[in-house]
């Protein structure tokens, strides 16, 4: 399931929106930044391509990088990615991280 975002008002005003690039266990994103929040996390191989997706999921909005206003944004987003990526390892009975209760 895929989160949607609508840009806000505030937004359209200023007609921009950020982005940053960030490495993960599953591959590089682009993770696009509104005023509220995150606007769209993108997977794939090359900067430009990624870049060019979110062009057009964002007709209209200028797209800007991001120089860390939003790090904490940015490392939440990882932080998801990663915890899902252990999830699923743990569901498929991978070489996931085992707990042991407390004697």
């Amino acid at each position: 399931m895929r989160a949607v975002y609508f840009p806000t008002a505030r937004d359209h005003e200023n007609g921009s929106l950020r982005y940053a690039y960030a490495e993960s266990s599953v591959g590089w994103l682009l993770i696009v930044i509104g005023e509220t929040g995150v606007a769209d996390v993108i997977l794939g191989d090359s900067p430009r391509q990624m870049l060019s997706c979110a062009l057009k999921r964002f007709p209209g909005m200028g797209l800007f990088p991001d120089l860390g206003a939003h790090a904490e944004w940015v490392a939440a987003v990882i932080a998801r990615i990663e915890f899902g990526v252990l999830a699923a390892q743990a569901r498929a009975g991978l070489d996931a991280p085992r707990y042991r209760e407390a004697s």
